[in-house]
């Protein structure tokens, strides 16, 4: 159970459209598909991305789902998209990112007590919370890839598949 109080809040730090992102970033295509391939890909994630941020939730939902299913594909061996090679360079190298950029936070002092695929969450203390974020958009700036913030208030988590978060709005 971790919860804030007068002297740490807690920051979760979410990459958006992460896997999406970084088969963009890293350029990776199907052997049998072209460029094209990462122009569609590109367009629909930043059509997601601007629906999310005009709180355009409908579409920022639907598109998060046909990105993420394009991901997805990449591991269905009957699928017109299937490249195992594909799918594991980009499920490393996210591994790799969000590794990272909890070991720049931890070395500043930055506790991660939680982290799933595409994000972690940390306890700051109040008064080092502007280093927090400047590390981590630095580092979203270093490899080109959104990071979305949440506030909360407590968590109770028992493992990456169980838990109970109450944001700051209750």
């Amino acid at each position: 159970m971790i919860e804030e109080d007068e002297e740490y809040e807690i920051i979760d730090l979410d990459f958006g459209s992460f896997y999406p992102s970084i088969m963009l970033m890293l350029k990776v295509i199907p052997p049998h598909l072209g460029e094209a391939f990462l122009n569609v890909l590109k367009t629909i994630t930043e059509q997601r991305l601007k629906a999310k941020a005009n709180k355009d939730k409908t579409t920022a939902e639907a598109l998060k789902i046909v990105i993420n299913s394009i991901y997805g594909r990449l591991g269905f061996e009957y699928g017109y998209l299937y490249s195992p090679k594909c799918m594991y360079q980009v499920t490393v190298n996210g591994q790799l990112i969000l590794l990272k950029i909890i070991e720049l936070l931890e070395i500043e002092g930055f506790r991660c007590f939680y982290a799933n695929t595409d994000g972690a969450t940390f306890k700051v203390k109040r008064s080092e919370s502007k280093k927090f974020y400047e590390i981590a958009d630095s580092y979203a700036n270093e490899i080109d890839i959104p990071i979305e913030y949440a506030n909360y208030k407590k968590c109770a988590i028992r493992d990456v598949n169980s838990y109970s978060i109450q944001d700051t709005d209750g």
